[in-house]
């Protein structure tokens, strides 16, 4: 389409494996092969790097999937997986990405999430 263009690209250096906007299209989330999870102001550049509960990086292998929903009391909830046996729930708000759950999963890996 002649109105397409690009807004913003985010830095190589972070190996982006995978992105999901968050309802609304402002924010986005990319997947790290750091094993990191960012939330990303789409029109600023602006970045906030999500950590779990303990304070470590969303994952201990790379991000290889994420999904994003909206509930119906008006919270987002985001998905990942990736490089380790785990599937960890999130929820995003003013704050940004908050870690709410870890699910284990058998196998050495999490491909796919929907």
């Amino acid at each position: 389409s002649d109105d397409a263009r690009l807004l913003r690209t985010l830095d190589a250096a972070k190996a982006v494996l995978a992105v999901a906007f968050l309802p609304g299209g402002r924010k986005l989330v990319a997947g790290l092969k750091s094993g990191g999870l960012l939330e990303v102001d789409a029109a600023s550049g602006d970045t906030k790097e999500a950590r779990d509960s303990d304070g470590s990086v969303a994952h201990a292998g790379a991000v290889l999937a994420l999904a994003v929903s909206a509930t119906a009391m008006d919270t987002t909830c985001v998905v990942s997986c990736g490089g380790d046996p785990l599937v960890k729930l999130w929820t995003h708000g003013d704050d940004g990405l908050t870690h709410a759950k870890t699910l284990p999963i058998e196998g050495e890996e999490c491909l796919a999430v929907a």
